[in-house]
């Protein structure tokens, strides 16, 4: 009886082995690349300014848009995905061997007209939250305010440099340089030695502290043009070679595992066959890989960092390259199915976005792309930002960054992505845009507020909202927009302008955290996104006042007075 029971009661548990080296394949590849978002601030940390690292991101997406169209037709016309996937993988290694060995951008120091000793200490100081860093304390004796460049020769013996305080009155920083910092700066102040100047020939002047680390973070401080040439140009940076070394090897490690990642979606979806519909059950691997070694890289480069000011991006780097050979060795066991070219007539690509609503809901990617882009590429630098202001000494930044991920992904992303087949159903695809853009929104209007660094963790789990309903939304407004025959050109169409979008949210936001901050940049983009968001739904509400009218103007026949049947035709 037992037997029988166990038996009637037995499941029979069948694992497909084909789609076996894609789920491995997507959890290492995106454990291998969840060292990408410490990206943008190693880069600064390398000596590339804010603005700078904007414009190198917002060339990311339009270097892969390229890229990719050439790869991925070659691969079709020859049918060497395989080859191609592979070459990819191998292009991504030697990226990130480069990045990770390219020196820093040579910084300039101060030099003194006396004799005394210098010696290093982690300075930073923040103007309109612009980092300058690579300073040098002088001997006990000396405070130097902050100079650059100065060729005044009135001003030789000392830099008498006047800064707005927030009060708007103009005080010489010279005269009680402790006062205006205590008001104007989050830091250590208490330990500035005592008012003394000497003479700086064209360098870079410093603050003296007594044995403790001496961050300041200025807001409003540092108006004058002396002052703001303290912060790294892009003119200054882009003469050394360290520079392009670093964009070149960021360009082909960003495109290199993009292009890998679609080489692998064509794999998945070419095995899957008719049950393409359980593609996410594939491609949920890779968000648990990402979201796990998220966190393990940022663990690892606080474990060995030297100080908050001073992080070891290098042992991320060295532990992602271990799941590279991982995701080298899955690779080779992805079969890639030969299939006929598909032949049907795409038309043209105008003709898909003849329609106001296609025209609108690229608007709308555009927007969301940009908003996405800030986040890729400066979401960390912001959250380096507001902990060196709550904290100089603060230890956790990496494993805090990583948390942010790791929360994003699986109480944000993973619960989102079950649940938007029932949430597009309920709202539609347009007033689900509508939901993405508002959360958008109130996800950058709490970044900017935020002082506790700690307090970004719960805004995380926004990013369910803003990725995980948004993505299957955009795909499944794109075919239903999409004219018969024309779906493979619309889902082009509508990747490429999202990535577009995506460019000149990484270019402008940097410009904008040049010129007002992180804090201020993620207001004014919150506050972008939710005007447009009004504008969206009021112009799609006007469309569809405007399909009702049109339809109600359209009689199919009316009967005469004498029972006969008249045609009326479209008032259009």
């Amino acid at each position: 009886v037992i037997t029988a029971h166990v038996s009637s009661c037995s499941m029979k548990v069948s694992v497909n082995k084909k789609l076996l080296p894609v789920k491995l394949q997507y959890f290492f590849k995106c454990a291998c690349i969840a060292i990408l978002p410490y990206f943008p601030p190693l880069a600064r940390q390398k000596g590339v300014p804010p603005d700078g690292v904007g414009r190198m991101w917002s060339c990311f997406p339009l270097f892969t848009i390229a890229t990719m169209m050439i790869i991925s037709n070659f691969a079709d016309r020859f049918n060497s995905h395989c080859k191609s996937f592979l070459t990819t993988l191998f292009v991504m290694l030697i990226a990130e061997v480069a990045i990770c060995f390219t020196p820093d951008i040579p910084s300039m120091h101060p030099k003194t007209n006396n004799n005394t000793e210098t010696f290093h200490a982690p300075l930073k100081v923040m103007c309109h939250q612009q980092e300058v860093t690579g300073l040098t304390f002088n001997d006990s004796e000396i405070e130097a305010t902050f100079c650059q460049y100065w060729n005044d020769s009135q001003q030789s013996s000392s830099c008498n440099t006047r800064c707005n305080i927030q009060d708007g009155d103009n005080t010489n920083l010279h005269d009680n340089l402790v006062a205006i910092l205590s008001t104007n700066c989050k830091g250590i102040v208490s330990d500035i030695k005592h008012q003394e100047t000497f003479n700086l020939e064209n360098e870079t002047g410093v603050i003296t502290c007594d044995n403790n680390q001496f961050i300041v973070i200025c807001y409003d401080l540092c108006k004058e043009e002396a002052i703001e040439n303290l912060v790294p140009s892009m003119s200054d940076t882009v003469l050394h070679y360290q520079f392009w070394l670093l964009l070149v090897s960021l360009l082909l490690y960003d495109s290199s595992q993009s292009i890998s990642s679609s080489l692998c979606d064509t794999a998945s979806l070419q095995l899957l066959g008719e049950e393409r519909n359980k593609f996410g059950m594939q491609r949920v691997w890779g968000t648990l890989g990402w979201g796990i070694m998220a966190l393990v890289y940022g663990a690892v480069m606080d474990f060995f960092s030297d100080s908050p000011q001073n992080r070891n991006y290098t042992s991320g780097i060295l532990l992602s390259m271990i799941f590279f050979g991982l995701t080298f060795f899955s690779g080779l066991q992805i079969k890639f199915l030969k299939g006929k070219t598909d032949k049907e007539e795409a038309g043209s690509v105008l003709e898909v976005v003849r329609s106001v609503r296609v025209i609108l809901f690229l608007m709308c990617l555009l927007v969301i792309g940009a908003s996405m882009g800030c986040i890729a590429t400066f979401l960390f630098m912001q959250i380096e930002d507001v902990a060196m202001a709550w904290n100089p000494n603060f230890q956790d930044l990496n494993l805090l960054q990583g948390l942010c991920i790791s929360i994003g992904c699986f109480f944000g992303e993973v619960p989102a992505m079950f649940l938007s087949a029932h949430i597009i159903k309920w709202l539609g695809n347009v007033y689900t845009f509508a939901l993405v853009l508002a959360v958008f929104s109130i996800r950058f209007i709490l970044y900017s507020f935020l002082t506790n660094p700690w307090l970004f963790l719960p805004i995380e789990i926004l990013h369910g909202v803003c990725f995980g309903i948004f993505y299957p939304n955009m795909s499944a407004y794109a075919n239903k927009m999409a004219p018969l025959g024309r779906f493979a050109t619309m889902q082009g169409l509508v990747k490429s302008t999202l990535d577009i979008g995506t460019s000149l949210g990484a270019l402008i936001g940097g410009e904008c955290y040049k010129i007002f901050g992180g804090s201020r940049m993620f207001l004014y983009v919150g506050l972008t996104d939710a005007i447009f968001m009004f504008i969206y739904v009021a112009c799609n509400i006007l469309l569809d006042r405007q399909s009702k009218q049109q339809t109600e103007g359209k009689e199919i026949s009316v009967s005469s007075d004498e029972g006969t049947t008249s045609t009326v035709q479209d008032k259009c």
